[in-house]
């Protein structure tokens, strides 16, 4: 896991600028507010606060083993609520096209508003509540806006891991890295419990890990929430032996457009 300790450095020279986006408010928090980072395509302020109550969590029987208790329902924070929004698929020549909304309500009412969950082996939803996700295996990817989850470490039970391939093309990846350092997994919180956050407050995911170079900490590119040409993500589900392929095509008012295949 050769990126984490990098990561965390970066963390810290990067919360004292701004992230290519005068809207990050310095004062958001984990815990009472999260904002999407940079400007959406829409052309709305993604820096705007998200205005953060925790969700009326009653079940909270998923996190009965997570190593942190309850924790995650707050930093998060987790909603009850099943989404609402949807995840439609295509197939062609061995690759799945998946359109994923997971706009939350919009960068005001996402805080309110529960991750979506996907299935790569079916490219379907995954009808979970945030709480029951985290004694789930049925789930590899969850998304919020910007922020995208993987089944393993402190996000759940899968075992899930994030590598990644910069300078390539979709279609000339055959094979995913062989360095077990180059994988990553939702390592959010210290060994003694501490959040590990980004700038602006938000839980750390693999997806940051493996993107310790750029300025948003995550896959995207300012300005607005823009995914780098050439950069393929491998997600290994050992639940299933399997291991997908997987690029950002494009993300909008935070539905994304991505491209799968099993290797």
């Amino acid at each position: 896991m050769k990126y984490r300790s990098l990561f965390v450095m970066l963390i810290c020279s990067m919360a004292l600028v701004a992230c290519g986006d005068d809207s990050d408010d310095a004062n958001n928090t984990a815990n009472n507010t999260q904002a999407d980072a940079g400007t959406d395509a829409m052309g709305e302020d993604a820096g705007e606060e998200d205005v953060s109550t925790i969700g009326d969590v009653s079940q909270q029987n998923g996190l009965e083993d997570h190593r942190c208790g309850d924790a995650p329902i707050a930093d998060w924070p987790l909603n009850e609520a099943v989404s609402t929004e949807s995840i439609t698929s295509t197939n062609a020549d061995g690759v799945t096209t998946l359109v994923i909304e997971a706009a939350a309500g919009g960068s005001q009412a996402s805080a309110d508003n529960p991750f979506i969950y996907l299935d790569l082996s079916t490219g379907e939803k995954v009808e979970v509540n945030d709480v029951e996700a985290y004694s789930n295996t049925d789930w590899d990817l969850a998304f919020k806006r910007y922020i995208i989850r993987s089944n393993g470490a402190d996000s759940g039970p899968g075992d899930v891991s994030i590598s990644k391939m910069t300078g390539t093309t979709f279609a000339d990846v055959t094979e995913a890295p062989t360095d077990e350092n180059a994988w990553e997994q939702d390592v959010s919180y210290e060994d003694d419990c501490t959040p590990i956050t980004d700038p602006i407050g938000t839980l750390v995911t693999a997806f940051n890990y493996v993107n310790p170079g750029k300025s948003s900490g995550s896959w995207y590119e300012y300005p607005g929430i823009s995914p780098t040409d050439g950069e393929i993500y491998f997600v290994d589900v050992p639940e299933e032996s399997k291991t997908y392929k997987l690029e950002i095509e494009s993300w909008e008012s935070g539905t994304y457009t991505i491209h799968v295949a099993e290797l």
